[in-house]
């Protein structure tokens, strides 16, 4: 009995099958769990914006009263609420899964080129848990529809951009180049942290290329040109005057600049323990494939690497503390980890390949302690983080509870019965999926953005007695 124990044990601990598993384990929830996804008061205020002036003029607005992010207010003027009934809502958490899983494995297959598909697979699986343990916050980077839109979608724009930036330095086609400078116009659109940190990283991969081959990098030259006439685009927008009014400890510099470092200190200490842990199961993994061939974007100074890396994840920061004045929101930090999360790893790869012949001449790690690092990652999942918070949302009935609180909200409005009275709040705060809700002010924002969505001049939450 002990030996067919033993045995099962080690076949659920063998790595493929172990990734596998905690893949399934880990994702999974996430998917189900949209199901019971709702709208938030933001995604409420887009719409009725659109509702009221049409879409372009709804752009029109937001440009000059509120943000220049052109990408995120467009797609958020499409009203994928569609009144009462929420299947598109549902959907778009689950899209914006997997085409962040499919950047992250078309990634991985460019930069290691002989690695088979189950290799690629286990890659990805490894990479996507570590960053749905560390995601600042889940409810406002997958299912809150405004948030998602507005970062989320930048973090998949980016791998997409990487991808073509690697084809375009290895085969200098036309075609990359106009493929890349598209997803540099959309991902720009998105947020000014993404902006920021893409301008930095450009530029630091200009100078390194131009003066290593001692050449003008045309190509690459185009596409910082496009980045930059963009951002000017986002930075000059009047509208974000209006919305900077509200940050009266904005524009500080040496304050910004102090407050950047300490929080590229604090989070990097927070993020680097489970990338480390992660990065030497992967360099065992691929010690093992023996064969392996690397992308030539490898082939780099690691010191200078990780060099860029702090100085992005720094402007990331930074970014925040000078337009508002404070630290950045935890959707803006999803941003910030999963750059520092592909530069860490970036960085760690380099290192292997540059010592590659030395690490083939000694184990890295025996038996024992990947056993102990593979229990450490399942031992994250375990403790206090997303994973278990939607494994309790799911389990508990909150998720349910919130879903159905709601629908009986909205069914409450549509038949205004009891509007002026106010409406119950929500009992069911599920940790994945909720934001934020309107209150007992009828003059509050969130309760104007309501109001004007469901065509009532006023719904507000009941009060207490």
């Amino acid at each position: 009995m002990i030996k067919l124990l033993s045995k099962y044990i080690s076949f659920l601990f063998k790595y493929d099958i172990y990734v596998v598993l905690l893949g399934v384990f880990s994702i999974l929830p996430f998917i189900l769990i949209s199901y019971f996804n709702q709208p938030s008061v933001d995604d409420y205020c887009y719409a009725a914006k659109a509702h009221e002036l049409g879409f372009w003029q709804a752009q029109t607005d937001f440009y000059i009263g509120w943000s220049g992010r052109y990408l995120s207010t467009a797609i958020l003027s499409f009203d994928i609420l569609v009144k009462g009934k929420f299947i598109l809502y549902k959907l778009f958490p689950v899209v914006l899964i997997l085409l962040l899983f499919k950047s992250i494995y078309s990634l991985v297959s460019l930069l290691f080129i002989s690695l088979s598909r189950k290799d690629i697979y286990v890659i990805t699986i490894l990479f996507f848990v570590a960053y749905f343990i560390q995601m600042a916050s889940i409810s406002e980077g997958i299912y809150w529809f405004a948030g998602a839109i507005t970062y989320q979608l930048s973090n998949i724009l980016s791998i997409l951009l990487i991808c073509n930036l690697i084809r375009l330095f290895e085969t200098n086609r036309l075609k990359y180049l106009f493929i890349a400078i598209i997803y540099a116009i959309l991902l720009v659109g998105t947020n000014e942290t993404s902006m920021l940190m893409w301008a930095a990283t450009l530029g630091s991969i200009y100078m390194y290329k131009s003066i290593s081959t001692k050449t003008v990098q045309g190509h690459l030259l185009s596409i910082i040109c496009v980045v930059g006439i963009c951002s000017l685009l986002v930075i000059l927008a009047p509208g974000n005057s209006v919305r900077g009014a509200y940050f009266i400890e904005s524009h500080q510099f040496f304050n910004s600049v102090f407050q950047s470092l300490r929080a590229l200190i604090i989070n990097g200490v927070r993020w680097s323990p489970l990338l480390f842990v992660l990065t030497l199961l992967l360099f065992d993994y691929l010690k093992e494939n023996s064969g392996i061939t690397s992308s030539k974007v490898f082939k780099v100074n690691p010191v200078l690497v990780f060099s860029v890396v702090c100085m992005v994840t720094f402007f990331g920061f930074f970014i925040s503390f000078w337009s508002m004045g404070n630290a950045p929101q935890l959707r803006t930090l999803n941003v910030i980890s999963f750059y520092f999360m592909l530069g860490i790893l970036y960085t760690m790869f380099i290192f292997l390949f540059k010592f590659e012949e030395k690490i083939k001449y000694f184990k890295l790690i025996n038996k024992q302690l990947k056993l102990i690092l593979m229990i450490v990652i399942f031992g994250s999942i375990m403790c206090l983080n997303n994973i278990r918070g939607v494994y309790a949302d799911l389990l508990l009935g909150t998720a349910y509870g919130y879903d159905l609180e709601l629908t009986e909200r909205y069914q409450l409005i549509q038949s205004n019965k009891l509007i002026q009275q106010g409406i119950p709040g929500l009992t069911n705060k599920p940790r994945t999926l909720f934001v934020d809700d309107i209150t007992t002010d009828a003059g509050n924002w969130r309760n104007g953005c309501y109001g004007a969505y469901f065509s009532e001049k006023v719904i507000v939450i009941k009060k207490e007695d």
